[in-house]
């Protein structure tokens, strides 16, 4: 995003990188895990290759926990780019992709993909405060 723009996502309220490190990826490769879990095989669809080592990472720390024992050298889960995996951004499908298998998205992913989109949409809105350190972002 533009951090000039008095209109990009993170300025529009009221702080640079209001999203980012506030643990939307961790919760996303937990719902990962759930569903492997559940016997789903799961693509979590991550910006760039550079991410995907990234995200690999905190996956393999977090299969590492006793909790996830259960799962750790059978989870199903695979971490790719949209290209790499013919993503359908309209669907929120992969080419060919088995009925079992669902399809997580990081949110750094869609940002990538759609910002200007975004950017667009909001344009107009009121500014609004980021939340305060006390308060949830979803308050």
């Amino acid at each position: 995003m533009n951090a000039t723009n008095p209109t990009s996502l993170e300025t529009q309220r009221g702080t640079d990188n209001y999203k980012r490190r506030t643990g939307r990826t961790t919760r996303m490769l937990e719902d990962a895990i759930r569903l492997a879990r559940e016997g789903r095989a799961v693509y979590v669809v991550v910006a760039y290759e550079a991410h995907v080592q990234h995200v690999h990472a905190a996956l393999t720390r977090m299969l590492a926990e006793p909790r996830n024992a259960d799962i750790q050298n059978n989870h199903g889960i695979k971490i790719e780019t949209p290209i790499a995996i013919g993503m359908d951004w309209a669907t929120l499908t992969v080419r060919s992709m088995h009925l079992n298998c669902r399809v997580l998205i990081d949110p750094h992913a869609i940002e990538r993909q759609f910002g200007s989109i975004l950017n667009a949409w909001i344009k107009y809105d009121e500014p609004t405060q980021a939340p305060s350190a006390t308060q949830e972002p979803n308050e």
